[in-house]
């Protein structure tokens, strides 16, 4: 890649280079990939505001936004501290990753753990402002991370390809069978949450739609101002939804001499009892139990809720893809970094939490990113996690 030879400052203008322009590639990747834009199309940066394309000289890493003061050339729109953050915090792991890892690695060593943090600052990114990981990132960085691990053993500390290879995949299989038995059990003890619409009824839909994280088809739950993908929802065949509302309306196709060959039924609980005001019913996986009634949802098209009561759900402890983040994690950095970023990211994610709390921020039933916390507890292992492992069985374990 480079010669292992060269001068210390050279190094560091290497790295500082690096990764100030992948920062800025970063951007596009967690600008675009949430809102289904190509990161190829179009070729260059584009304001979000006046969409104008930016020539070279306005889309200078760091230096564009500092020199504009955060405002676009054209329209003068404000451009948000975010872009300026993810090309420095880029740039100075670059560099840190360089300087710590370069002699005991060399530079492919150092390629490796450099994709590996831009993996990081992506999750990051999407994951603050959208609260889901896309599955190219998790998916893809372990299928790097099990390359680079054969390429480099030297990253688990290994002689031999094979060797560097298979305490990644343990990695990866520990991280995710340990996460997947924490969203498991918080969902058993945790997962449910509760929708109070007494004093202002809602509208709960069922339909089909594509799912934010990459667009595929998929179910949705619209629940007044929420929006929960199926999936997310049923994890268990006996998760269920308890609804209480004033109506629901069920949407069948059948056969019809219509122009499309098709026809709408709608069928209202409270029309078929009229003395009935209010009902409760439960949505299972597979089917709804209305009046004592069950009915395949296999046989409907879409259901509709009006004036929702109440309405109470499964909610998962975290996502799925935090699961996955924590596969790649322990895939790049073996099986030993995964009790020290797991404590790192809850102790970090409990010390926000509590901060938010005090400045009088409402936290209860608010969806909570927590890819950013799991990245920064692998960060603190990659530089760390040595001098803490060193503490901790000198100081805690032997008492």
């Amino acid at each position: 890649m480079f010669p292992a030879d060269l001068p210390q400052w050279l190094i560091v203008g290497i790295a500082v280079f690096m990764g100030a322009c992948v920062g800025s590639f970063l951007n596009v990747v967690i600008y675009r990939w949430p809102r289904g834009l190509s990161v190829g199309e179009p070729k260059r940066s584009f304001c979000p505001e006046c969409g104008t394309q930016l020539p070279f000289w306005l889309n200078l890493p760091i230096l564009s936004w500092l020199l504009l003061r955060g405002r676009c050339y054209f329209c003068k729109a404000p451009i948000p501290a975010r872009y300026v953050l993810v090309e420095t915090v880029t740039m100075l792991l670059f560099l840190a990753v360089c300087l710590v890892f370069l002699p005991s690695l060399g530079w492919l060593g150092v390629a490796a753990l450099w994709v590996f943090v831009s993996l990081l600052v992506v999750a990051t990114g999407i994951d603050a402002e959208h609260f889901y990981i896309p599955d190219r990132i998790n998916l893809g960085g372990l299928l790097i991370a099990f390359a680079f691990s054969a390429l480099v053993p030297a990253l688990h500390e290994r002689d031999i390809w094979w060797q560097g290879l298979t305490q990644s995949l343990i990695g990866a299989s520990c991280g995710y069978v340990l996460l997947w038995l924490v969203v498991f059990v918080g969902k058993l003890f945790f997962g449910r949450i509760e929708h109070d619409f007494r004093e202002k009824p809602a509208r709960l839909r069922i339909r089909e739609g594509k799912s934010p994280e990459g667009g595929y088809d998929t179910v949705l739950i619209n629940l007044g101002d929420q929006k929960y993908e199926w999936g997310e929802v049923f994890f268990r065949k006996w998760d269920r939804i308890e609804i209480e509302a004033e109506e629901v309306k069920l949407r069948y196709e059948s056969e019809a001499s219509d122009a499309n060959g098709k026809r709408e039924e709608i069928i209202s609980v409270r029309q078929k009892n009229a003395a009935l005001k209010q009902t409760g019913f439960t949505i299972f996986q597979d089917s709804l139990l209305i009046d004592g009634q069950r009915i395949q949802l296999a046989d409907v098209s879409q259901v509709t809720v009006e004036r929702l009561r109440y309405a109470r759900i499964p909610r998962e402890a975290m996502g799925y893809g935090d699961v996955k983040l924590v596969a790649m994690i322990g895939a790049f950095l073996g099986l030993e970094s995964l009790l020290i970023c797991l404590f790192v990211a809850s102790i970090s994610g409990a010390l926000v939490g509590v901060i938010q709390k005090l400045l009088g921020e409402k936290l209860w039933g608010r969806q909570l990113p927590f890819g950013p916390y799991l990245a920064f507890g692998a960060l603190v292992f990659l530089f760390f996690g040595e001098d803490l492992w060193r503490w901790y069985f000198t100081n805690v374990f032997q008492r």
